[in-house]
Order: C-alpha cells, then sequence, then structure tokens
C-alpha cells in the first residue's frame, strides 16, 4: 500500500513567485491532499477505513497503470479520468470520451499528434491496447516534466502519463483513490504545518489499511490457486 501527497513535489526547488502560481494551479484544479495505491486494490473494507478517516471531504476512486508505446521507447502510466479531484488541465484537443481514446501529457506533444493512434503493450488491467490521441493535458500531480518516475515495464522510467475513460479496464476494483480533507483548505500547501497534518493523516491510515493486508494477501493466494488448479484440468 503506498500512499503519496502530490502537493509536495517540486517544493524545494520553486521560489516564492513560482509557489505562489503553484499555489493558484493547485486551486484550480484541485489537487488532492493525499493518494492511495494498492497492487492489491483497494475492496469495500478499504474503502470505509478511508471514508472513516477524521475531516475526509471527498474521495475519488479510480484505476491506473503502466504501459509501453508500441514502436518507442516511452512508458507511461495511464490513469482513469480523475473526477472533481486533482483535474487535468487540457492544452489541446479533448479529454477521453470512449474507452478506445487517451489524452497524453503535453510534454509527449510533438512525439505524438492529435488523431492518432497508438498501441499500449504490458499494461496490466487494461481492456483496450489500441488507443486514439484525442488530447494533451497537464497535471499538478506532475509539477517536475523532466521526472515523471519509476516504472516496471520498459526501460524502467517513465516518459509522462496518459489519460483515459474507466471503461478502458479490465480490473474488478479501484487501485487508486485520491483524498481532499475539509480542513485543509485554511493551509498553505507549501507550509510546515500543512506537512505536518498530511504526515500525521498519512501515518494513521497506512496503519488502519494494512489491518486488511492479509486477509487480502490470502484472497490473493487463494485466486492465484484456483487459477493454476483450472489450467491444469486443460492441459
Amino acid at each position: 500500500m503506498l500512499l503519496g501527497t502530490f502537493s509536495f513535489v517540486g517544493l524545494k526547488i520553486t521560489g516564492p513567485d513560482m509557489r505562489q502560481t503553484g499555489l493558484n494551479y493547485f486551486n484550480q484544479t484541485h489537487l488532492a491532499d493525499m493518494t492511495v495505491t494498492s497492487a492489491y486494490g483497494l475492496n469495500q473494507a478499504d474503502q470505509k477505513t478511508i471514508a472513516d478517516q477524521a475531516q475526509v471531504k471527498t474521495v475519488n476512486y479510480g484505476y491506473f497503470t503502466d504501459a509501453k508505446i508500441k514502436g518507442s521507447t516511452n512508458s507511461i502510466r495511464v490513469f482513469s479520468n480523475s473526477g472533481s479531484l486533482s483535474q487535468y488541465k487540457v492544452v489541446a484537443g479533448r479529454l477521453a470520451k470512449t474507452n478506445t481514446e487517451i489524452a497524453l501529457n503535453n510534454t509527449l506533444k510533438g512525439t505524438y499528434h492529435l488523431g492518432e493512434t497508438i498501441t499500449l503493450q504490458d499494461g496490466t488491467g487494461l481492456a483496450k491496447t489500441k488507443f486514439k490521441v484525442v488530447g494533451f493535458v497537464k497535471s499538478a500531480e506532475f509539477i517536475n516534466h523532466n521526472d515523471f518516475g519509476q516504472t516496471s515495464v520498459g526501460t524502467g522510467q517513465l516518459s509522462g502519463f496518459g489519460v483515459t475513460t474507466k471503461r478502458a479496464f479490465s480490473l474488478t476494483e479501484y487501485n487508486l483513490a485520491r483524498i481532499s480533507y475539509r480542513d485543509t483548505a485554511k493551509f498553505n500547501a507549501y507550509s510546515n504545518a500543512y506537512t505536518k497534518l498530511m504526515n500525521k493523516r498519512q501515518a494513521t491510515l497506512l496503519k488502519d489499511l494494512n489491518q486488511h493486508r492479509a486477509a487480502k494477501y490470502q484472497a490473493a493466494k487463494a485466486n492465484l490457486s484456483t487459477a493454476k488448479a483450472q489450467v491444469s484440468q486443460l492441459s
């Protein structure tokens, strides 16, 4: 189970003017205070745990996976559209409306073009592999355009991200939650007070969610055993 407060990205490399610009951008796009990701998915027990946390205002659930773009060395993190939190800012074109459409981050504009079809490989949980590029977007979750993070696919380094619809995923459970809190609007996202509050809430939420890990592991193990048995019967 991984948790992250995306608002902290890039804080040490921005001056006062850039920080104010960042705060305005965070507010305009309703950047989530915290995100939760889980390789085992977020089941109903996890969702209740999140909802029961102190001061929770809004929770948006979605999907994500990493995939390699066929015919290139580029790997991207593919998200389902975020809903009301951490909204994407459209730079060109539009957001995806169908499960065969995708919007890419704006730094990939020029490498790929509107109307082009890309094929995604190694994307666990994707119901589709071919996507038409319908837009280019920015996200406050990715402040540093020189480092989108690491991945287990392709070269091991992400080249950017993409946004499609929830229907483009075949996962049975959400694996991403974005959370906002009622009492954080009064804080400056760059302040020590905000950082301290988020760190405390992160620790509490992680502890509560980890109580479900053993049960989820056993369920995954049982599913794997069932799948192996079915394969054996067919062979």
